[in-house]
């Protein structure tokens, strides 16, 4: 009922006839920066240098802008150095991302609070008891054109973003497409309409398919480099991931409607000059000796994420003393690291969802069927592969010594809470919690090694 009415009020108050002009917008455009503010020096100097040629560009993000810096999510405060820096670079608006609440809701609500820009998101309805103080959409004059941005989140299966969860409760969403279907009329209000996305790639073209009159979608979620495509007349970009790319998207407006768009791609850390102002924030912000702390050293680069998988599972098969330990592929937030001192910094960075280990007993026949379940999963214990065989997949599970798994003995077998969350078979058990993190128990288990080489390490079954 909310939104309903703060889209007839702003009808109401912009309800004229779409004028035949000519114009340009400006946008400079990132997605899923997940706190990766060690760039920002770099992206402030690219956003002043394009600011100079153009003062009234918009600066946009398609959501994700917290998780994966603990330089950000560790902060008193957590994601306030975020914000404060969107804040000093001038950001006008940005999406939500699926992992916005990763905090709380309260810490969302709060962002939204500080942040001088608007986040926007039309399928998601919270309780206003929540505070969160979300717009559907953002409908404005700007260079002389009418503009409006419409916000949109993924959904997955099961109603709600890819997130833990336990995050989400409180917040009703609706498919993004029914939203769209919902703001057609927006078209008619504006010269230029945008979709600022957290839908991802595929479903953004989905998207496009149905609902030409989108000019441009700026999206995210997928973490792709679009560099500007069409899809039945609507043009569409992503700038990538971590603020490495920002997206410099040219609007041209003739006779009141869109005639031309194009994109650059400009790689951050190719900057040739800093922000001194943000770089000195940033510095500020990266001043914490915890996160400093040496735990052992990498006498061999991770040169993958399936090698960081097994460090961590064997980990956590350690410190938790259980038969197996099974871990979602996406928990894990980095590709490689390079060889030399892991330091608590690192394992924020690669382990930033500070997850419960819990603990289940299961029969071998039910280990390979929680395997079967969760199909994409790093592993200790034991190794398995997945077969397809017709209607699922088969899990192939043999002991870490290649031996036969025995099916009918008892194992005990760790994951976090988040797998928990999401199994329909765990959630008929009862876990141990042993009132531990991943993250806990990864670095207990780091600080007694001397050294580790998990070079060509894997999980996986061959």
């Amino acid at each position: 009922m909310k939104k309903t009415l703060f889209a007839i009020l702003i009808f109401a108050a912009f309800a004229v006839s779409v004028s035949a002009q000519d114009g340009k917008l400006k946008f400079l455009a990132v997605n899923d920066m997940h706190s990766h503010i060690e760039h920002f020096p770099k992206l402030a100097f690219i956003v002043d240098s394009i600011r100079k040629q153009c003062p009234d560009l918009l600066l946009v993000a398609a959501g994700d802008n917290r998780t994966g810096n603990p330089w950000n999510d560790m902060a008193a405060e957590p994601n306030l150095p975020m914000v404060e820096l969107m804040n000093e670079l001038g950001f006008c608006m940005s999406a939500m991302g699926n992992h916005e609440c990763d905090e709380s809701q309260a810490s969302f609500a709060n962002t939204i609070n500080k942040s001088k820009f608007p986040y926007l998101v039309a399928n998601m309805y919270p309780a206003d008891s929540l505070g969160i103080h979300t717009m559907p959409f953002k409908l404005f004059e700007h260079n002389g054109l009418s503009v409006a941005v419409l916000g949109l989140i993924e959904l997955n299966p099961q109603g709600y973003p890819n997130a833990h969860p336990d995050k989400m409760r409180g917040l009703r969403f609706t498919q993004p497409m029914l939203e769209a279907d919902r703001y057609t009329w927006l078209r008619n209000q504006c010269n230029v309409y945008v979709l600022l996305s957290h839908l991802g790639y595929q479903d953004e073209v989905k998207l496009a398919a149905q609902h030409p009159e989108f000019d441009v979608i700026i999206g995210g979620h997928s973490h792709d480099l679009i560099k500007g495509e069409k899809h039945n007349g609507v043009f569409i970009t992503q700038a990538q991931s971590y603020t490495e790319y920002v997206n410099e998207i040219d609007v041209t407006v003739e006779g009141g409607k869109v005639t031309k768009t194009t994109c650059k791609s400009i790689p951050i850390k190719a900057a040739t000059g800093v922000n001194e102002k943000v770089k000195a924030m940033v510095d500020e912000y990266a001043n914490s000796p915890a996160l400093k702390r040496v735990l052992t050293t990498a006498t061999e680069p991770f040169a993958s994420k399936e090698e960081l998988g097994f460090m961590m599972t064997e980990a956590i098969k350690a410190e938790a003393g259980v038969d197996i330990v099974a871990q979602n592929t996406g928990g894990i937030r980095m590709n490689s690291m390079p060889a030399g001192p892991i330091t608590v910094e690192t394992i924020l960075s690669m382990d930033p969802f500070h997850n419960k280990v819990f603990i289940y007993e299961m029969t071998g026949e039910q280990v390979v069927q929680f395997l079967e379940e969760q199909k994409y999963l790093f592993v200790a214990g034991v190794r398995y592969r997945l077969e397809n065989n017709g209607d699922h997949n088969k899990a192939i599970v043999k002991n870490e010594d290649g031996s036969k798994f025995n099916l009918k003995k008892t194992y005990r077998i760790s994951t976090n809470d988040y797998v928990a969350s999401v199994s329909k078979m765990l959630k008929t058990m009862t876990p141990e919690d042993i009132n531990k993190t991943t993250t806990d128990c990864i670095i207990s288990y780091l600080e007694k090694q001397p050294s580790v080489n998990y070079k060509g390490a894997s999980s996986m079954l061959k």
